[in-house]
Parts: C-alpha cells; sequence; structure tokens
C-alpha cells in the first residue's frame, strides 16, 4: 500500500511501482509529476525522506511562486551550513583515505566469489557461505562501493580456506570497539605487542599470540 502526504498543491507518494502506479492513475491528467527512485533503501528509510522532502517543499512553494530567482539563491544559501575544513580534519581524510587504497591494494582480500572458487564452495550463489560465516563471528568483511571483501589470511588452506579458528576469538576480543575498516588496519599494521610484525602474518601460525596482542589492545583503550 502507498502513502500519500498532500500540502496545498503538491503531495509525496511512498511506495512500489506497483502501488505508486495505482495511487498515480487517479491524477488529473495535467498534474505535474517529480519521480525520485531510491535503490536499496527499506520502506521506512523511503518515509523518513518523504517526510524531508515535505519540510522542504513547504518552504520552497512559498519561494518559488512569490519570489525571485536571487530570493531562491539567497534561501539556497542560507539553508547550507559552510564550515571551514580545518587542516587537522584534511590530514585525517587524507590519511584514512591512503589506508583504505593500502589496504584495498595489498591483495589480502578476496571476494565471496573467489573464496567459492578456491573453497569449493557452491558458485549459484557465491555469498552464502561467507556471509553465514560473517554472521556467525567467524570472519569479517570490508565494504567498498557496495562490494564485501574478506580478508584471505582469516582462510586457513590447510582446512579448505574456512575460517581460521582463532578469527573468531579475535572477533570476540575487539566486540564493537573496532569497525570493519578499523579491523582491517589492525591486522594490516605492525605491532608491538607482536615484536614487529603484523597480526595478519602470524594469525595461522601463532594465533594464541595474536589474540593475546587483540586482548592488550583492548585492555589498553579501557584503561588508556
Amino acid at each position: 500500500m502507498s502513502t500519500v502526504r498532500d500540502f496545498a498543491a503538491f503531495s509525496t507518494v511512498v511506495g512500489t511501482p506497483a502501488q505508486v502506479r495505482k495511487t498515480l492513475s487517479v491524477l488529473p491528467a495535467g498534474d505535474q509529476l517529480i519521480v525520485l527512485t531510491l535503490t536499496n533503501r527499506s520502506r521506512e528509510q523511503a518515509e523518513r525522506m518523504s517526510e524531508a522532502a515535505m519540510r522542504i517543499l513547504k518552504v520552497l512553494d512559498k519561494t518559488l511562486l512569490e519570489s525571485s530567482d536571487v530570493a531562491l539563491e539567497n534561501f539556497v544559501q542560507a539553508s547550507v551550513t559552510r564550515q571551514a575544513v580545518t587542516p587537522a580534519q584534511m590530514m585525517e581524510a587524507t590519511m584514512k583515505r591512503d589506508a583504505k587504497n593500502h589496504v584495498l591494494k595489498s591483495g589480502d582480500w578476496v571476494t565471496p566469489g573467489q573464496i567459492a572458487q578456491i573453497a569449493g564452495l557452491s558458485t549459484t550463489n557465491p555469498s552464502a557461505q561467507p556471509n553465514k560465516w560473517k554472521r556467525e563471528g567467524r570472519i569479517f568483511a570490508i565494504n567498498h562501493n557496495n562490494n564485501d571483501y574478506f580478508p584471505i589470511f582469516g582462510l586457513d588452506p590447510e582446512h579448505g580456506y574456512r575460517p581460521v579458528k582463532a578469527m573468531r576469538t579475535v572477533l570476540e576480543a575487539f566486540g564493537k570497539s573496532k569497525s570493519a575498516w578499523g579491523l582491517a588496519y589492525w591486522f594490516a599494521g605492525v605491532n608491538g605487542f607482536l615484536g614487529g610484525k603484523r597480526p595478519q602474518d602470524i594469525l595461522s601460525v601463532d594465533p594464541e599470540r595474536v589474540v593475546a596482542a587483540a586482548e592488550d589492545e583492548v585492555m589498553g583503550v579501557v584503561h588508556g
């Protein structure tokens, strides 16, 4: 069922194409339409965007009907909050960009399709098993351009490229204290607790030390 919100000379309609088509079929033939399509959004998100659009349109309607282009531009400028980016923020953004690029170009991350090939999984729906492992907390994935990438170092070649057992313990140690990208940076970073080695390099050969390093970092955050 579509949702209709009316205000003076305009309204918004929220729903699937079939639901909206039914609502639009009863509108006067001379009405003008602006169509906004939301991809990969839930019904709740679409409803919230519709409410926000109505609030904006209430202000714009009067401006468009009664004011000149200059007045409209003044309205737009007044609606935008402009705040200068500090050098520190620029540096932080640049560092995050470089860190992401380093991770993505490292060759240490594989797609669900690649996992399906090396692990002998079904290629009909290659994302099914890796996503199941992720839900179970046995591995994690970073997301880039709406694509998931899993750490190849988190898969054990000695056991059919299934998740390394210690990975679950590491993820449990960090809990929600690190995002997926935060975990990626940690695994790829030189670690003093590990004598300058990277956690991802010794996860499969010395898992206990990697788990201890994760627990040490969490304790350092708690007490630091």
